[in-house]
């Protein structure tokens, strides 16, 4: 299994959009990993995590085929993890492609319904015939199949008003444990995982050198939550864990995160960066 990082960055990107703020002048200038996309993923080139507001640039950047993946999850409903507009460019006249063979795309009950607003429809038979998407739901400890591989929704720690989720996502013997947008892990979250064995975690790192882990993690939290995993045999020691999805709030450039946690066997994502397990 190959994790392209194609993104790393929190919703407003680093630097942020409309931000003169110390950090993101600091980043400007550095230049190279330190300019960060918001948060998406690919999975084999097969299946899409996130498909945010830089899709379409991570498109080109990488050479993505959208109509070949093999599917497409979603966190949750915030714009940076979830573009839904863009849902109407997999139609005609925007786009030609088979509409016989639907993509498969699953998300809580929040994200299918921005989808089906975008495209006009509440009918997801009609969403299928005329978008070529089909729209499942994803529940928390309720594992579904796309293609080859087998993935179990869990609970996030992000925001009380709505649901977030992030996913373990298993094939040919390996499993990758996507998290970002959570702070320190429920306790559901954390009874689910008993007794799986993990050859790759990716964490959430929004708040850098903050210490609050309510709704994302920083530094510190990604230690905890890395050691927890470690100290209950779910992290083998030659297992991998990357933390991912920086803020200009977390104040810290990529090398300043590298010496917060590369000593603790953490790397830390940067734009572009491929990770096989």
């Amino acid at each position: 299994m190959e994790i392209l990082f194609m993104g790393t960055g929190a919703s407003e990107g680093w630097p942020g959009l409309f931000c003169t703020c110390r950090h993101c002048r600091r980043a400007a200038q550095a230049g190279g990993k330190n300019i960060r996309t918001r948060t998406s993923f690919l999975v084999d080139r097969s299946l899409l995590i996130d498909p945010g507001l830089d899709v379409y640039l991570h498109m080109l950047r990488y050479d993505l085929r959208l109509a070949e993946l093999d599917g497409i999850i979603v966190t949750h409903a915030h714009a940076d993890h979830l573009s839904a507009e863009q849902f109407t460019y997999t139609m005609p006249p925007f786009a030609h492609r088979d509409l016989s063979k639907p993509m498969p795309v699953f998300g809580n009950g929040e994200v299918l319904d921005k989808i089906r607003h975008v495209i006009g429809s509440d009918d997801d038979e009609e969403i299928r015939a005329s978008a070529g998407l089909d729209l499942n739901l994803a529940e928390p400890g309720k594992p579904f199949r796309i293609a080859a591989y087998t993935i179990t929704p869990l609970m996030a720690a992000h925001i009380p008003e709505a649901q977030c989720l992030f996913y373990l996502i298993e094939t040919a013997g390996k499993t990758y444990l996507q998290a970002n947008d959570t702070g320190y892990f429920p306790d559901e979250t954390w009874k689910r995982l008993e007794n799986r064995p993990i050859d790759l975690v990716s964490l959430d790192c929004t708040n850098g050198e903050l210490d609050d882990r309510t709704h994302h993690m920083g530094a510190s939290a990604v230690i905890d939550v890395v050691e927890r995993l470690r100290k209950q045999g779910q992290l083998a020691p030659t297992a991998k864990a990357v933390a991912t999805h920086f803020s200009h709030n977390g104040g810290l450039l990529h090398h300043e995160l590298e010496a917060a946690l590369n000593p603790h066997g953490i790397e830390v994502a940067h734009d572009g960066l491929r990770v096989a397990i």
